[in-house]
């Protein structure tokens, strides 16, 4: 029996997971997209959340909502056997993504490559191994500058239409007015901005900042 929609299935986490997951929502019905499912995980109780909520989002938007200890799960696994999905898009790599379903998949930067000597080797080994397999996988990889894309286009040899931006901006209520010491770091970083992307001397500025105020 064919289907009329489109039935994705998303893994995600962090600023990254939620815009894209909020991206997906706005093609729902121009895309003829349905969301079925959304994966992600618990926040730390020991981090400071400045990001927005995968979770909160998805449940804004009548979504099911599940954040299970390990991908591997078996009760996951058993959910998304039964869903059959078309596609999954998991914006974090590190989600080995299986074969037979046209998946998208996200890679911030090349820093795993460019400056692996600063991980412990089994960290560098692990990341490497999950990003050389989804790399075969995934139909389209997803990053959130040019400068990135550019990296990335060079560092592994993708072609170039598989690499598409999907910019990693902070949302508008985000930048409005607030006593939070996290969101005021963020915004000092992120609004000069118009394309984010990795700025060493904007990241040591607002550090410094940071820490005169005692926020760090």
């Amino acid at each position: 029996m064919t289907r009329d929609m489109t039935r994705v299935v998303v893994f995600g986490y962090h600023e990254v997971g939620a815009r894209c997951l909020r991206v997906l929502l706005d093609a729902r019905q121009s895309l003829g997209l349905e969301v079925p499912l959304v994966v992600t995980h618990q926040d730390d109780p020991k981090e400071t959340v400045f990001f927005s909520s995968v979770s909160a989002l998805a449940q804004q938007h009548g979504l099911n909502v599940i954040t299970p200890a390990n991908a591997n799960d078996p009760t996951l696994l058993a959910q998304l056997q039964a869903l059959q999905p078309d596609f999954i898009f998991s914006p974090y790599h590190d989600v080995r993504l299986p074969h037979g379903i046209p998946s998208a998949m996200m890679v911030h930067d090349t820093c795993l490559s460019d400056m692996g000597h600063l991980y412990p080797w089994q960290v560098r080994a692990y990341y490497r191994a999950m990003l050389n397999v989804n790399l075969g996988r995934a139909r389209h990889v997803l990053t959130v500058s040019e400068s990135s894309r550019a990296c990335i286009l060079a560092r592994y040899r993708l072609p170039s239409e598989r690499v598409k931006v999907v910019p990693n901006t902070l949302e508008p209520d985000f930048l409005e007015s607030s006593d939070d010491p996290a969101q005021i770091a963020a915004i000092e970083i992120g609004r000069p901005r118009i394309e984010p992307e990795l700025s060493i001397s904007r990241v040591t500025t607002v550090s410094r900042k940071s820490m005169s105020r005692s926020i760090l």
